[in-house]
């Protein structure tokens, strides 16, 4: 049922394409991963690990973010 399920909704993360681990100063690690709406990037989803790395927290990343 979730194989294609990009197809059921016009905005999903796309997790087969991201960035390389990237680790804080505060020893976050964080990836990045492309929003798509109706076939294009929309905007960019960070992915934080937590708690351990036991936990990943979903974010959208602000266009008027410096590095967007």
């Amino acid at each position: 049922a979730w194989k294609n399920s990009s197809a059921m909704s016009d905005e999903y993360i796309e997790f087969n394409i991201r960035s390389q681990d990237i680790t804080t100063k505060n020893k976050e690690v964080y990836t990045l991963f492309p929003l798509i709406r109706n076939h294009q990037v929309s905007g960019i989803i960070i992915a934080v690990l937590k708690n351990e790395d036991t936990y990943v927290e979903y974010l959208k990343m602000s266009p008027e973010a410096e590095n967007y």
